[in-house]
This record gives C-alpha cells, structure tokens and sequence, in this order.
C-alpha cells in the first residue's frame, strides 16, 4: 500500500474520487540522473532491453522521466490518498490524479511487438 498526500489546496479536487475503484497517477521520477535523460534512441548497449527506442520501452530513459501507473483505490481520508500497486519510490513527485475509465483506458485488441513479449 501507499499513501499519496495531496497538498491541502487541492483536497477538494479529490470530491467524487471515492467512487472509482482505480485510478492512474502520472509522476515525475525525479531519482532519474540527468545523464540517464536522453534522446529517444536505441537502448543502451549491454541493457536488457531489445534494440528499441526509448518512446517503445517503458523507461525512465527518456527525456522526460515520467511514470503513468494504474492503481487501485483503497480509501481518501482528507488529502492523504491510499493506494495499492504504485510502482515509483517513496518521495517521488506526482504530477496528477486520474480516475480510470474502461471507456477511455482499454484499448480494443491491441498488439504488441516482439520486444514487448520478451519483456513482459
């Protein structure tokens, strides 16, 4: 479990939030060194990862480290949100709060490359 405390000023943009039972937090991962921000090329030599470009990986390589996770809503009490499955560290910045949507957030068959098999 973790626990998002949202500054005071925006508590009451969390009204309603309640009745969702995920949500997607996007975040700065602000532990990423500059050195490690760069161009969308291939990935780096001796990685893991396939040959690929960083915007077809789900890196932190980029030029900008951001983190989209889908999460379940535990509970809102205040401006503290809790939740189960985040996968950032502790501190990390978030950028924003979305309710989940099987409307908006399903894709209808998607397809996946070879890399993408190899990696998840």
């Amino acid at each position: 479990m973790s626990e998002l405390r949202i500054a005071p000023e925006f508590a009451p943009g969390l009204q309603g939030l309640d009745g969702f039972s995920h949500v997607l937090i996007v975040y700065w991962m602000d532990q990423v060194p500059a050195e490690r921000r760069r161009a969308p090329g291939a990935a780096e030599p001796g990685s893991a990862a396939p040959p690929a470009g960083t915007f077809a990986l789900r890196t932190a390589d980029g030029p900008n480290p951001i983190g989209v996770s889908t999460v379940e809503l535990l509970g809102i009490a205040g401006n503290v949100i809790a939740v189960k499955g985040l996968d950032a560290v502790n501190g990390t910045p978030v950028l924003d709060i979305k309710p989940y949507s099987a409307r908006h957030d399903v894709a209808a068959n998607p397809m996946l490359p070879d890399l993408a098999h190899r990696l998840w």
